[in-house]
Order: structure tokens, then sequence, then C-alpha cells
């Protein structure tokens, strides 16, 4: 199995909010903030979260916040992957709008020293830690830190939209105790349907 380039899979994540929760029988696989939820190529975990009203004199748009989130990404496997932002998207309700990705799909001015960079690499077992940042509706305080297995089988180019990944986390609460602490993520009963 091979993981698809992300922007790729932006635009069939895209897709796929706006018409289906994903492919039949996909799980949707739950955690929250401290706690590590493990997709097929890499794990990750939400350690902070916050919001700002501007970040290096950048305001959110149309009267938005900027949502930042800390986050622990590592790979799971034994080969090298290229991770982007574009791998996570926040989401904030069920709606059809009720998501985006992280600003810096929108803009190429750095917003904190710790903020991820548009893509990187990670070497199988390592570890990046930074910030992704959002804008979202000033009135939202309970947002989704979201991604979704993509990736193409045996020679095949078409891709395949597998199990979907929520941390939770609600501002003014503080993360989940460090990990091990904590009953593992738990998976949701409810399937995705087309």
């Amino acid at each position: 199995m091979k993981k698809i380039v992300a922007a790729a899979a932006a635009s069939l994540l895209a897709l796929s909010i706006a018409g289906c929760s994903g492919t039949k029988g996909a799980r949707n696989l739950n955690g929250k903030a401290g706690e590590t939820l493990s997709t097929m190529f890499f794990d990750y975990t939400v350690t902070t979260y916050r919001l700002e009203d501007e970040m290096q004199g950048m305001l959110g748009h149309d009267g938005y916040k900027l949502l930042v989130v800390d986050v622990t990404v590592t790979n799971n496997g034994e080969s090298p992957i290229t991770m982007s932002d574009a791998d996570f998207f926040i989401s904030w309700g069920d709606g059809e709008q009720d998501y985006d990705y992280p600003i810096s799909m929108y803009t190429t001015t750095q917003l904190s020293d710790r903020q991820l960079p548009a893509k990187y690499d990670l070497d199988a077992a390592a570890s990046k830690s930074g910030e992704l940042i959002f804008a979202v509706p000033p009135d939202k305080t309970e947002f989704g830190l979201k991604t979704q297995d993509y990736y193409t089988e045996g020679d095949s180019s078409e891709p395949v939209e597998g199990d979907i990944y929520t941390v939770s986390f609600k501002i003014g609460e503080e993360a989940a105790p460090a990990e091990g602490s904590e009953e593992p993520a738990e998976e949701s009963s409810e399937e995705s349907n087309e």
C-alpha cells in the first residue's frame, strides 16, 4: 500500500465530506486530546490547543479566530513518508461547510516559530511536533482534528478511502493526562455510509 500525496487527498477528502462520510465499510475512530490515534501510516497526538484573535499581525478572515493545535506526528511504518498540512483538517459541526484545512494552505506567511511546514518527510519511527493553525468561527469551542487514510493498492492508481480518525477537544478543557493513563481510543460503532 502506498500513501497518497496529500494535495490529491485533500481534494478527495473535500468531496467525501460534501457528498458522503467515506467509503462503505470505513470506520470512524475517535480519541481525545492527549490520546494517540494510529492511522495506516502515522500516529498523531493533540497535546495543546488555544484560540487567538491574531498572530504575527494576521487576523482570522471575516471575524474568524485562529485555532492553534499543537500536534505530534510519528511515522508508524518501516518506510519514510511525506506528510503535508493537507493531511489534517478541523471540523466544528456536521454541516457541509463546518470544516477547514490549515491556514498554511491559503498563505505562505509563517504565523508561528512552531508552525508545521506545508510538507515534511518522516523517516521510519521519526516524530515531528508543531502547530497546525486554522481559521474557525468565533462562536465555536468544540473541535475535531481529523484525518483519513488514502492509499493505492497493488498496481492500481485508483485511490482507496479508508478509516476516518478524529481527536476531539473543547476550548477551556485541558488535554487528557499523558499517554498510557487513559483508556485507548474508541472505535465508533457507526460505520460511514455513502
